[in-house]
């Protein structure tokens, strides 16, 4: 041994001579066991590090040809702090309160924006928007991540509407584990009609995506389906039309729908099934909510419209919160505690986005 090294060794002696020495582990206990969330969570991580490493650097993955991962279920948030501006060829994701934008997404690759269907799940993390390959390519539906950096993740492909049918609406499970979908049942896409809003007289069809399984299953409607709530406990889809409104079991088999309440339904249903709606006389607005159940409905505000534009109201998924124009502000309303906050989300007309909480 060298003389450098005798004195680094001495002096590693001398420096921790007086360190107590550590405790003998306990041998015979049993090693903790690992909860099947974390077990999961590292599976997925090294899914995620396997096919990366697949790609080329500067090589963007397509989605289309992603591996399938399992899906975990998302834990709620205290309350929605973003939300989507969506136009026709972006959405982006900016915060309630302060009108920030956090970010757009990333399209996949040949993919473009396809109308304005979208929404969160309830961690306010995840979201889901529709896109489609060339004018009357099928549309499908893209998944996003949010991390804790408010950065957003690529896009995964998870789910695709019928074939050669026009997309409606979009509902997200509160667990993001579960899609549903409405599409005309008669009507094929064309060149002339592809990103139409569908005709509301024509039947409809709800398909409900099991996004754990990559697998789906159709309900039949007896018209187009105007508006879509998972209920909070991730059991029942409201659903309504021009012409009534009801609710299926999405684990049930794809059977024929039929209406538990009819006659005329404007607005948004939520996931208890109530209905929101926007009502007017001359410059007087309501926000209006029917009771699933029938009798009468509620006030929820009431205000002099010197704007002069109105849109449909916005509901999160928790069927809790919503988001509507009031005399040319966006206001968030929380319908358990009736607390109105306005929003520095000023409405403008003839912009061509809306907002998807």
């Amino acid at each position: 041994m060298s003389n450098l090294d005798t004195r680094l060794r001495d002096a590693l002696s001398a420096r921790t001579a007086t360190l107590p020495v550590p405790a003998e582990p306990d041998w015979d206990s049993r090693p903790p066991r690992y909860k099947w969330p974390m077990a999961v969570a590292a599976l997925l991580v090294l899914a995620v590090v396997a096919a990366s490493s697949l790609i080329r650097p500067g090589q963007e993955q397509d989605p289309s040809l992603a591996p399938t991962v399992p899906v975990l279920p998302v834990h709620p948030a205290a309350s929605p702090t973003r939300l989507l501006r969506m136009t026709n060829s972006t959405a982006e994701v900016e915060e309630v309160a302060t009108g920030r934008v956090l970010g757009a997404a990333r399209l996949p690759a040949g993919y473009s924006m396809f109308s304005l269907v979208a929404g969160f799940a309830a961690d306010d993390h995840t979201f889901f928007a529709a896109v489609q390959a060339g004018l009357d390519g099928r549309p499908r539906i893209a998944e996003y991540h949010l991390d804790d950096q408010d950065r957003i993740g690529p896009p995964r492909l998870v789910a695709q509407a019928a074939a050669g049918r026009e997309l409606g609406q979009i509902a997200v499970s509160p667990d993001a584990t579960h899609l549903a979908l409405s599409s005309d049942r008669t009507h094929p896409i064309t060149p002339g009609n592809a990103s139409k809003a569908p005709d509301s007289r024509r039947p409809g069809q709800i398909a409900v995506w099991d996004l754990t399984t990559g697998t789906s299953h159709t309900f039949t409607a007896p018209a187009l389906v105007s508006s879509l709530a998972w209920s909070a406990d991730n059991r029942r889809i409201n659903w309504s039309t021009d012409q009534g409104s009801g609710a299926l079991d999405p684990l049930a088999s794809g059977n024929p729908l039929h209406y538990r309440r009819s006659g005329p339904t404007r607005g948004q249903v939520i996931a208890n099934g109530d209905v929101l709606d926007i009502q007017t006389t001359g410059d007087q607005v309501k926000l209006v909510r029917r009771p699933a159940g029938g009798g009468a409905s509620r006030v929820l505000d009431r205000w002099t419209d010197s704007f002069g534009m109105l849109e449909d109201p916005v509901v999160d998924c928790t069927g809790r919160y919503v988001l509507y124009v009031r005399d040319g502000t966006r206001v968030r309303l929380d319908m358990k505690t009736s607390r109105r906050a306005l929003t520095p989300l000023k409405a403008v007309k003839g912009d061509d986005y809306s907002y998807r909480l």
